[in-house]
């Protein structure tokens, strides 16, 4: 008889629940980068934190920012010589997809796939910011406005 090996594992899981997640975005020139997710993305500013090398292992900078209950830190990073840039993908689920598509495109977002349905009832697109970080913006078509 074989058992599911991750019944095993679940006894072994501290009881758990996670409150958040931030992702952090690497961009290569930081103020621009913050101004790109406020201007386009249509991010606010909350604080900005600055560390140095000696304070945090290397020189890295991060703005936290929020939108419609996402935070999120645009974030430089050099460690040992080496930047860190253009590495996140992630997915985004919220409602009114196409309302988001539409105004991210007029502020000037590079759209880097486009808007569409799929069989499966979900609506996306995907943005890349000017250091190619993908941001995948999702959500359910609605019944009564299909693409």
């Amino acid at each position: 008889m074989s058992r599911d090996p991750r019944s095993r594992d679940a006894k072994n899981r501290a009881d758990v629940t996670f409150q958040r997640c931030v992702p952090f975005v690497w961009v290569h020139d930081f103020e621009a980068g913050v101004a790109w997710y406020r201007d386009v993305m249509g991010f606010t500013e909350h604080f900005r934190v600055v560390c140095t090398e000696e304070e945090h292992g290397c020189d890295m900078s991060f703005a936290e920012m929020s939108r419609g209950g996402l935070d999120l830190h645009v974030s430089t990073c050099q460690c040992a010589g080496e930047v860190h840039v253009g590495t996140a993908y992630f997915r985004l689920d919220l409602e009114n997809v196409k309302a988001l598509h539409d105004e991210l495109a007029a502020r000037g977002a590079h759209v880097w796939i486009p808007l569409r349905d799929h069989e499966w009832g979900i609506r996306d697109f995907t943005v890349m910011d000017p250091q190619g970080n993908r941001i995948e913006l999702s959500g359910p078509v609605p019944d009564d406005d299909p693409l």
